[in-house]
């Protein structure tokens, strides 16, 4: 008999008390590995206490008076720069809130109601992908890191880079792929698509209702 591996979701699982994941073992498996899954979280309220207690929230452009941003099909609304992940098609591999001089270094993500078809959540290990854009494209990555290589936003956007080394062997990755990106001439045109190619090479599906990473 075939025994069925783990998602990556199912593998993080953290302990429940009271319906909802213990916030130090949530705390130290993202401290670990940069990813927890909490299940229980089946009403708005939930949502929003067990948040309060393992973040700060910051409200997104098109979030709810609660600081909670509610994702669902805006129809033609989602066809304008910034809002394709208020739709159906496609959403490419980027930082949320990129524009922003400090994007959030956490999310939370909850299903509510899983999609008839598609819907997946596809997550990129960035520590991972900048060791293989280091050995595969080395130069790639050097240009990608250099400063003023990238805009992200509109007018009042945010110049920087795709990504940053920090002190000790932290980095940190900021990219978006849609009109609201801009790259520097000195930068190849292969840039971007290096790191599109290789974020596409970690996924994982989040299709459980009350379920959150």
């Amino acid at each position: 008999m075939t025994t069925r591996s783990l998602t990556l979701f199912e593998a993080h699982v953290t302990p429940l008390i009271g319906g909802f994941g213990r916030t130090s073992a949530v705390m130290e498996l993202l401290r670990a590995r940069g990813v927890a899954t909490v299940e229980g979280l089946d009403t708005r309220a939930k949502v929003l206490a067990f948040a309060q207690r393992v973040m700060t929230l910051v409200p997104h452009p098109d979030s709810d008076p609660d600081a909670l941003t509610t994702i669902r099909d805006r129809g033609a609304a989602s066809r304008r720069p910034g809002l394709a992940g208020l739709g159906t098609g496609e959403l490419l591999a980027h930082t949320e809130r990129s524009s922003l001089p400090r994007p959030p270094r956490l999310m939370l993500l909850v299903c509510q109601q899983p999609a008839a078809f598609g819907g997946d959540v596809l997550l990129t290990d960035g520590r991972a992908l900048h060791a293989l854009l280091m050995e595969r494209a080395p130069r790639a990555l050097e240009v990608m890191a250099a400063p003023g290589t990238a805009f992200y936003g509109d007018g009042g956007g945010h110049p920087s880079r795709i990504f940053t080394r920090h002190r000790g062997e932290r980095v940190s990755i900021r990219l978006r792929q849609d009109a609201l990106a801009a790259f520097s001439p000195s930068s190849p045109p292969t840039c971007p698509t290096s790191a599109r190619r290789s974020k596409r090479s970690s996924s994982a599906s989040l299709s459980t209702p009350a379920r959150a990473i």
